[in-house]
C-alpha cells in the first residue's frame, strides 16, 4: 500500500480519523512536557485562528481537511498543557521562595508513610500582621505522624514556600503537577483551627474507609 492510498484509508474511517486527532492531542502535550517549555498564549491562540482559517478554507478538499483537523488536534494539546500550570496572580505558588502565614483545607486524602505523612493542602488565604489576602493554589505539607489530619480539616500554615525540583532521574515537580501542585510548604508549623473543609460527600466516603480500615486492622492485626 502506497502512502498515499494509506492517508486515503485513515480519511475515509471514521474510527481510524478519530484515533490520530488524539495521537495529534497527545503529541501536543507530550513535545511541550518532554521540551519543558512555556509558549506565550498570544502565539497559541494565533496559531488556533490560523488552524481555523486553512480549515474553513480547505473545507472541501479531503486531505487538506485532514491535515488542518490534526493541527488542530496538537494545538488543543498544547493549550491543555499550558493551562495545566497557575495563571492567576493569586495562586500560591507566586509566593515560592518566601516564608508564609496561610489558611486552608487538608484537599486529598493524606498519604501516610513510614516516615510521617504528606498531605495536600487547599490554600484559601494568606495571614499577614495586619490583614488577610485571599490566594489560591495547592501546597505540599510534610509532617510527622502525629498529630494526625484528615480530609477537610483546617489548618494554619507557617512555613518556606519552595518550588519543587527534580530529584536525580525522577522528575518530582511533574510529579506534583498531575495533582495541581506546584509549591512544597517546608519545615511547616501547622495548626489545625476547624473541620468540614472539601466536599462533604468525599468527606464521607474517607471517615467510612478510615472506619473499615480501622476494624480490619482490629480483627486482623499484623502477626
Amino acid at each position: 500500500m502506497s502512502f498515499k492510498e494509506g492517508i486515503k484509508t485513515i480519511i475515509t474511517s471514521k474510527s481510524k480519523r478519530f484515533l490520530i486527532y488524539c495521537f495529534g492531542f497527545l503529541f501536543g502535550v507530550a513535545v511541550m512536557s518532554v521540551f519543558d517549555i512555556q509558549i506565550d498564549f498570544l502565539y497559541v491562540y494565533s496559531t488556533l485562528f490560523a488552524a481555523i482559517f486553512f480549515l474553513i478554507i480547505f473545507w472541501k478538499q479531503n486531505t487538506l481537511r485532514f491535515l488542518s483537523f490534526f493541527f488542530l488536534a496538537c494545538i488543543f494539546g498544547i493549550l491543555r498543557y499550558q493551562i495545566a500550570f497557575p495563571l492567576s496572580s493569586h495562586d500560591v505558588s507566586r509566593y515560592n521562595g518566601r516564608e508564609m502565614e496561610l489558611v486552608g483545607y487538608v484537599s486529598a486524602e493524606p498519604d501516610v508513610r513510614m516516615d510521617g505523612v504528606r498531605y495536600i493542602v487547599a490554600v484559601n488565604k494568606q495571614v499577614t500582621i495586619s490583614n488577610t489576602q485571599n490566594l489560591s493554589g495547592r501546597v505540599y505539607v510534610k509532617s510527622g505522624l502525629y498529630p494526625r489530619y484528615s480530609y477537610g480539616d483546617k489548618l494554619q500554615l507557617v512555613c518556606q514556600l519552595e518550588a519543587p525540583e527534580p530529584v536525580e532521574d525522577f522528575a518530582y515537580d511533574k510529579y506534583l503537577a498531575r495533582y495541581g501542585v506546584f509549591s512544597i510548604c517546608s519545615g511547616a508549623k501547622i495548626d489545625k483551627i476547624g473541620t468540614g473543609g472539601g466536599n462533604a460527600l468525599f468527606r464521607g466516603i474517607l471517615g467510612l474507609k478510615e472506619v473499615v480500615a480501622e476494624r480490619i486492622n482490629t480483627l486482623w492485626h499484623e502477626p
